[in-house]
């Protein structure tokens, strides 16, 4: 009899000692998925915005900046002006021609870097502001493309030239571009919106099924 109860006593203390490492190990796995999610939520709110604001009336004008550029160009000549989010700060970035890349914060004009890119130099040279200006502005051509791609958020306008033509080239987070003639408002969808993961896999087994289709049919029509 006392080794029934001394058997059952053990068995007892086995059961207590898994049904207390089940809620430890319960308890643990529930925290460590609070903290997780409590990271995430955390990093995505800290994380800086890289699109553009949806409106860009307190920014300063192209032309101020254009202007502003000019005279830190000394003799180079301005490529292009491009409007875009710097880890949530909003910029102007005008690439020279002599390679140097200026970046002026949008609000204050202030400039706040200067590099070089042997790129920056590749492209057309914009047309002086004392005889060319945009009569289009950052604002209107971001409000012309937005109604061209509504619900998608702009991460950069650039003003450039094109064959002789102002232009803003307006680049959208899901990879397509509408352009935006700076005189006359016209727009068009330059290039179209890449393709998600998913959108790639499918494709691709679509592809891949009809190819094998094709390859089938081709065998029976030997046989």
């Amino acid at each position: 009899m006392k080794i029934n109860q001394k058997g059952f006593a053990s068995v007892e203390l086995i059961v207590a000692v898994i049904v207390i490492a089940g809620i430890v190990g319960a308890s643990f796995y529930v925290y460590s998925a609070k903290t997780k999610q409590e990271n995430a939520i955390t990093t995505s709110a800290t994380k800086p915005s890289t699109t553009l604001p949806s409106t860009l009336r307190d920014l300063k004008p192209v032309s101020e900046i254009r202007k502003t550029a000019e005279t830190d160009a000394k003799t180079a000549s301005i490529v292009s002006v491009q409007l875009a989010n710097q880890n949530g700060t909003v910029v102007y970035i005008v690439k020279l021609s002599d390679g140097r890349v200026l970046t002026y914060n949008a609000k204050s004009a202030a400039k706040l870097s200067e590099k070089k890119d042997k790129e920056a130099s590749s492209k057309e040279e914009l047309p002086s502001t004392a005889s060319t200006t945009a009569k289009i502005t950052v604002e209107n051509a971001r409000s012309i493309a937005a109604g061209v791609r509504a619900g998608q958020a702009i991460k950069e306008i650039e003003l450039e030239s094109q064959n002789g033509t102002l232009v803003y080239v307006v680049s959208f987070a899901d990879g397509s571009e509408v352009t935006v003639n700076a005189t006359s408002g016209a727009a068009s969808t330059t290039k179209q919106a890449e393709k998600t993961e998913a959108e790639k896999k499918t494709t691709e087994k679509t592809e891949t099924e009809s190819n094998s289709k094709d390859s089938s049919g081709e065998d029976s029509s030997h046989n």
